[in-house]
């Protein structure tokens, strides 16, 4: 008799849906609102839904629409979502048991990425720990840099928290209650607070894109030779969106005859890949081009097994490897290594199932908006949704709900990840025993 099991895919992607039909219910509570405020259940499904997937994008003003206890239910959802529910129920599992059962410890190996089971507990412990550390540092000093500009100090360490754990999720909420995200603190902040904030939610913001992973590489090497190809592809393609990026917007700024600081360019560029806050108002007069160069960086994203989305560092830069292995008439290599062709195979798939769906996506929400359609806004609404990022040209709060109810999947689908959302269809995981693998004769296949 066949026994039947339970793909670790669909668990996973179980577990990111389960937290946001609890949130959005806590969200439609009238505790969770403010006076004279309410939420619709689609929206307080949106909400829920972009705080668990940490995309940021949002139908209400939190900050005026929500109460403090909203606030804070929406402050757990991000966090849940950028560590994951899994990887937390795990760390208590191990503080009470020192053990983890071999069926969870597989749907780990699958969510962080891993090849293997090795270091599975360990890494666990490392990824809760380290968390909540960066957080506690990060809070302090936006707790500090709030203290020295708002007058009411429970508000400012209210705001200062949850803009700390937003930022390392790379979620892009605020609570500030301005309804222009980080436009009108960014215009009021003095040059030194607001360079302090800056750079410190820049910071929090490619720590928790990074990932651990790559991070307690780097700290156990400490040498660059010696990282894993995965690791040295990360930091090489993080470093140079960043910085390429951020001169990028200042140039493409100045043509347009805006003066935009490069600091706020910086700032952007880093938000972009999947963070989500906004410092110069993109729903203002924002320049084609800068359109353009974010919808680029949001789809790229962060990196694997971190808080970010988007197809990932590691894909584009496989992508971008085979392209000009194929034009030197080679084989796809790095750093002495060849790129095996599972991971060849699994990035291209990717790449275009993530633009089938931008595509379709895109038709939908048009379709279901009619002649108020403007397909570029769709466009970038429907990557910063995908890659969840969060960044918006203002028209989300606006849509039919059928329309936000499409985003709502497709931040969801973003969140998982498209691997993952494909893999949980392969039926060989219903069954331990499966039939055996045929094998054709290869043909070539006219293309291009």
């Amino acid at each position: 008799m066949k026994k039947f099991r339970i793909s670790p895919y669909i668990v996973i992607m179980l577990c990111f849906l389960a937290p946001i039909l609890i949130g959005a219910g806590l969200l439609c509570l009238p505790v969770s609102h403010q006076a004279g405020k309410t939420l619709s259940f689609v929206d307080a499904l949106f909400l829920s839904t972009s705080s668990i997937c940490v995309t940021g994008l949002s139908v209400v003003d939190v900050g005026t629409t929500l109460s403090i206890f909203g606030q804070a239910v929406m402050a757990v959802l991000i966090e849940i979502g950028g560590v994951s529910i899994l990887t937390i129920a795990c760390f208590f599992i191990l503080f009470v048991q020192k053990k983890l059962a071999y069926s969870t410890q597989t749907i780990m190996q699958e969510m962080l990425n891993r090849d293997t089971m090795t270091d599975i507990k360990s890494l666990i412990r490392k990824i809760i720990i380290f968390s909540f550390v960066v957080q506690f540092i990060g809070a302090v000093i936006n707790s500090i840099v709030f203290l020295l500009h708002y007058d009411d100090a429970g508000f400012a360490i209210r705001a200062a928290v949850f803009h700390t754990v937003s930022a390392y999720n790379n979620a892009g909420f605020d609570v500030l209650g301005t309804g222009d995200n980080l436009v009108t603190v960014t215009r009021e902040l003095s040059p030194v607070l607001n360079a302090v904030f800056k750079i410190n939610t820049m910071l929090l913001i490619v720590i928790g894109g990074i990932g651990v992973i790559f991070l307690d590489d780097l700290w156990k090497k400490k040498s660059w030779k010696k990282l894993s190809i995965s690791s040295k592809i990360v930091f090489i393609v993080t470093g140079g969106i960043v910085l390429g990026g951020g001169l990028l917007l200042k140039l493409f700024y100045f043509i347009d005859g805006q003066n935009v600081p490069l600091i706020e360019c910086f700032f952007l560029v880093v938000s972009s890949r999947t963070a989500g806050f906004d410092n110069v108002g993109l729903y203002e007069n924002t320049p084609g081009t800068v359109q353009a160069l974010l919808i680029f960086t949001m789809y790229v994203g962060a990196s694997p097994a971190s808080t970010g989305g988007g197809i990932k560092t590691t894909t584009f830069f496989v992508v971008l490897a085979v392209i000009f292995a194929f034009i030197r008439g080679k084989r796809p290599s790095f750093s002495y290594k060849s790129i095996s062709q599972q991971t060849i195979l699994k990035a291209f798939v990717l790449i275009i199932f993530s633009i089938f769906y931008i595509l379709v996506a895109v038709i939908a929400i048009s379709g279901v908006e009619g002649e108020n359609a403007i397909v570029s806004d769709i466009v970038f609404e429907v990557v910063s949704a995908f890659s969840t990022t969060g960044l918006s040209l203002g028209i989300t709060p606006h849509l039919a709900a059928a329309s936000k109810l499409i985003l709502c999947f497709t931040m969801y689908v973003g969140r998982v990840g498209i691997l993952t959302f494909l893999s949980a269809m392969n039926k060989s995981w219903i069954f331990s025993k499966s039939e055996d693998d045929v094998r054709y004769v290869e043909e070539n296949i006219v293309v291009g």
